[in-house]
């Protein structure tokens, strides 16, 4: 049994093209064993494209589609997100439903739960049961974590890299915020970075307040050029973005800026992860003098 989520452009150092990428996944559905099973996104245009192949490539599959498409066989209605809750009514293939809620504001994280609940109809367990489990997941570290809210400001882990992803952490946290949404973000990988840049750019123009821009991550693969956090700039407007010097700067930037009903989220796969602590005692600290003025 597999789950495909999406199939976008990805990892442009190993990948030269979108058909390469396309022909990686139906490989990977080609080896499926036997009578079993693949589950697709059905609001992912890759991943139906894919399925369909694999279908007309091993007829002994069963194939199922997840998601808020209507032609979907498991499909996601009515889903609403407010405050660190997301939850959606789960129509079943054969037309029952189920009621599924996941303590988040990520709605992608909602698809994902789907996905699996699929693979738990898929092998015979009652659909109830499955969407009941789902609802105790409590999530995964830096996939949209929440690291703590001080001074009324809340903090967000996220490991996100890709355009999709930017944008789906993005969406989740402007859910969440009562003000301004605050970026912290890392690109990762050089040759991600030269080739999506324009794409990050906007995402981070039209989706957040403020860009805290941080150095590229990641080595630069032999032969390939490296890439500079400054391409991304150009997308971004005049006030919107700082570039910041590690995470003494980021904290004392931030911590002099949020203001209570603003996220922040510290986003990319390096160690801007770490930085979350930092900022967070700069918002204690900050709370501390104004109790003790």
């Amino acid at each position: 049994m597999a789950i495909i989520t999406n199939v976008t452009d990805d990892h442009p150092e190993n990948f030269v093209n979108h058909a390469a990428v396309m022909r990686a996944y139906v490989e990977f559905g080609s080896r499926i064993a036997h009578h079993g099973f693949l589950n697709a996104n059905a609001d992912c245009v890759g991943a139906n494209v894919v399925a369909e192949v694999i279908a007309d490539e091993r007829p002994d599959l069963t194939v199922l589609r997840y998601g808020r498409s209507r032609t979907a066989d498991i499909c996601l209605l009515d889903v609403h997100a407010e405050g660190w809750s997301v939850s959606a009514t789960v129509r079943m293939p054969n037309g029952t439903t189920v009621r599924l809620t996941l303590p988040t504001p990520a709605a992608h994280h909602l698809e994902n739960a789907v996905g699996a609940v699929a693979c738990a109809v898929a092998l015979g367990l009652d659909p109830t049961d499955a969407a009941s489990a789902a609802c105790t997941f409590s999530g995964v570290r830096r996939r949209f974590e929440h690291v703590d809210t001080r001074a009324g400001v809340t903090v967000i882990d996220s490991y996100a890299d890709h355009p999709k992803e930017i944008a789906a952490d993005l969406e989740a946290a402007r859910t969440l915020a009562r003000g301004r949404v605050i970026v912290v973000f890392q690109p990762s990988g050089h040759a991600r970075v030269l080739a999506f840049s324009s794409r990050i750019g906007r995402l981070l123009a039209d989706k957040a307040d403020h860009v805290l821009l941080l150095d590229v991550h990641g080595t630069v693969p032999q032969g390939r050029p490296a890439a500079d956090a400054t391409v991304i700039v150009t997308h971004l407007r005049d006030g919107q973005y700082c570039l910041p010097l590690g995470a003494d700067h980021v904290s004392r930037i931030v911590g002099g800026m949020a203001g209570r009903g603003d996220v922040v989220l510290t986003m990319g796969t390096g160690d801007v992860t770490g930085y979350g602590a930092a900022i967070l005692d700069a918002l204690s600290q900050r709370s501390e003098v104004a109790l003790s003025a």
